[in-house]
């Protein structure tokens, strides 16, 4: 299989392509940098929104006890009301 002859170029081209090549590598950079500070926000945003949340779960757990303590300290109005009855049947 004959091989396919590589053009050689000169000292000016090969400067000019690898400068092209630079700006194209700089400008993937900016890119993914800029990427990578979406996610990072991102994630920043993230974690405070669950940081929240946990406060949120915390704050009703501390709420529900409370609640729970008063409810114990109250007499059961079962206990100390008579049953009703009706004063005519009810109908079915």
């Amino acid at each position: 299989m004959p091989r396919k002859k590589l053009d050689t170029i000169d000292y000016e081209e090969f400067e000019r392509r690898l400068a092209a090549n630079d700006e194209r590598m700089r400008l993937e950079l900016l890119e993914l940098e800029e990427h990578n500070r979406k996610w990072e926000t991102l994630i920043a945003r993230k974690e405070a929104y669950l940081a929240r949340l946990d406060q949120t779960i915390v704050e009703m757990e501390r709420e529900e006890a409370e609640i729970e303590a008063l409810e114990k300290e109250l007499p059961s109005l079962r206990r100390n009301v008579r049953r009703r009855q009706p004063i005519a049947p009810v109908m079915q």
